[in-house]
């Protein structure tokens, strides 16, 4: 999948309001990518539910799930629990993402891992490794408009 195909997928609100978990992966925590992603999305208003912050490092998987899927007075919630694979034992992350495939609640769940586990059910979205010139031109469509539709002249005085 290039960038490009990324961010029209997600870029839509009809995205997040079918897909209930979403498993981001790449051989490598893009953190600053995900993090501008995600606040995109938000500001664009493609996340068209409030987003949640859980504090991983201090939840047991045997807490944290029913968290995850519990809504309150029937509000869902968008969580974003980063990256699982560096906050979580093996055993406690295979607890979380046994328990978050195929979660079909109306909270809505997205994680990075950098490989997905055998039998556990996930809508993927592979990160590309190689960034070819489109993608580049497409990341910076999304996340700087104003700097290639207004490029900055260099004055140059006289003084």
């Amino acid at each position: 999948m290039t960038i490009e195909q990324l961010l029209n997928t997600v870029s839509t609100p009809d995205y997040w309001q079918k897909t209930p978990v979403t498993c981001f992966v790449a051989d490598s925590y893009p953190y600053l990518f995900l993090r501008k992603l995600l606040t995109k999305l938000e500001s664009d208003q493609c996340l068209t539910i409030p987003r949640s912050r859980v504090q991983l490092s201090t939840q047991d998987p045997k807490t944290l799930l029913p968290l995850l899927q519990q809504t309150v007075l029937g509000q869902a919630s968008f969580f974003w629990l980063g990256d699982v694979e560096n906050g979580f034992t093996q055993k406690h992350r295979d607890v979380l993402l046994g328990g978050l495939s195929g979660y079909a609640g109306d909270n809505r769940i997205a994680f990075f891992v950098q490989e997905v586990p055998a039998k556990l059910q996930f809508h993927t979205l592979q990160l590309p490794v190689d960034i070819a010139t489109a993608d580049g031109i497409a990341l910076a469509n999304s996340f700087a408009p104003k700097v290639l539709s207004s490029p900055q002249k260099c004055a140059v005085s006289a003084d």
